[in-house]
């Protein structure tokens, strides 16, 4: 008994993971249990993994210990907080993603009292009975309910979630209700106005009232990808990355692109697009990527539209991806600026050869391509040993006799004396 918890105090200390079929003793759930380090706070984290395990129910016997939770693609269904209810002060961070989830009882997330994430994404959840759902969530940080099924929210749903700074409504049918008035997000959902992070994609939204991002002065990341927007909205100044892919663009001008900040723009999936004005990117002066693929109308691209702002300011994006567009013409002049080996080098003068990064499919990693020439070099070794075993065999016979046409006679013995 003593030899197994001593191995595994010694694995524990080796890789710091612990590896167990349950997490308790008393638990009714058979989980994958590990610790791991967290590389923030450099302090131990326990992960209990429940995945994949045809659950009908979430475990009510889950030890106090459990920082991470993870209940994706099992079968539950409700979260009845009556029959299994979870309530740990050291619960950080719940996934319920892949579930069957369409209804949840108000009170189910209040003994979460320090939950920082919660992940019901991929489920069917076609509304919230109470707006008292998230009551008690003060610590939330990230909250994803994406791909489900919700039709309405309650009023006031998100008014508990004070810290929150993560927020993904995507893929579900909540275009209205969003979009029913200029304040719907703050002062009707209650999202907090400190948030950084928003997805709203696939919601069927055709337009976006010009205020009605205004309360979001630290937004940081937003998405509004396959929906029906014509032009790019109003959105704040602070936002660093901005997805409008999948939309209805026709054309794109900078009466519409006047953010400073924006580092990352994405413009993809548009068969719509057929027209970039000239200096359509000129007040973008932070843009580092910026991305227009899968465009089939777009039959033109001018060096006029990331056009620099200043003849003494270097301004060009960092990276400037065009796959897979109509485009019937680029300009010759174009050259890349890095890396050094092929700086001033001609963009249309590259070949596959010169960017074997970009075509891993062809030329494989480096790492992978430096594996093959060492397994090539010790096969060729091998076939040369091989061959001159087969060529020239080692004889190992001892036998000291000498044949009859040997020049040499044996040498006398005593025996013959």
């Amino acid at each position: 008994m003593l030899k197994p918890r001593i191995s595994v105090l010694i694995v524990w200390i080796l890789f710091k993971t612990i590896s167990c079929e349950v997490c308790s003793d008393n638990a009714v759930f058979k989980c994958y249990c590990t610790q791991l380090t967290d590389p923030r706070t450099h302090l131990p984290v326990s992960i209990a993994d429940c995945s994949s395990h045809n659950l009908q129910d979430v475990p009510d016997d889950l030890e106090s210990h459990v920082n991470h939770l993870d209940l994706s693609m099992n079968n539950i269904e409700v979260l009845n907080s009556a029959a299994h209810k979870l309530a740990s002060r050291n619960l950080h961070v719940l996934i319920l993603n892949l579930n069957r989830i369409n209804t949840i009882d108000p009170d189910f997330f209040q003994d979460l009292p320090n939950l920082r994430e919660l992940d019901l994404r991929n489920n069917l959840i076609p509304a919230f009975e109470s707006a008292k759902v998230f009551q008690g969530l003060k610590e939330l940080h990230r909250l994803d309910l994406s791909h489900n099924n919700i039709v309405s929210l309650p009023e006031g749903l998100f008014l508990p979630l004070v810290k929150l700074r993560y927020l993904d409504l995507s893929y579900s049918s909540l275009g209205g209700v969003l979009m029913g008035s200029q304040d719907a997000l703050v002062h009707k959902l209650g999202v907090v106005s400190s948030l950084t992070h928003l997805s709203l994609d696939g919601l069927n939204i055709t337009e976006i009232p010009s205020s009605y991002f205004d309360d979001f002065t630290e937004l940081v990341s937003l998405s509004l990808a396959d929906n029906a927007l014509a032009v790019i909205p109003v959105v704040p100044y602070s936002v660093e990355k901005l997805d409008m892919s999948g939309n209805n663009l026709t054309v794109l001008s900078p009466r519409y692109l006047n953010y400073h900040a924006l580092k990352v723009l994405k413009l993809n999936r548009m068969p719509s697009l057929t027209y970039i004005q000239h200096y359509a990117f000129y007040n973008l002066y932070a843009l580092e990527k910026l991305s227009i693929t899968d465009c089939p109308n777009l039959k033109e691209f001018s060096e006029l539209a990331v056009d620099v702002p200043s003849k003494n300011t270097v301004h060009h994006p960092k990276v400037l991806s065009l796959a897979r567009n109509g485009l019937l013409r680029l300009n010759e002049s174009y050259s890349c600026s890095s890396p050094g080996a092929l700086r001033h080098r001609q963009i249309l003068q590259l070949k596959h050869e010169d960017l074997p990064e970009c075509f891993p499919e062809i030329y494989g990693k480096w790492s992978h391509r430096v594996l093959i020439v060492g397994l090539t070099c010790g096969i060729i070794v091998l076939c040369g040993l091989i061959f001159y075993l087969l060529r020239y065999p080692i004889n190992l016979k001892t036998s000291t006799g000498l044949s009859p046409s040997s020049p040499y006679s044996r040498a006398p013995t005593n025996e013959g004396i």
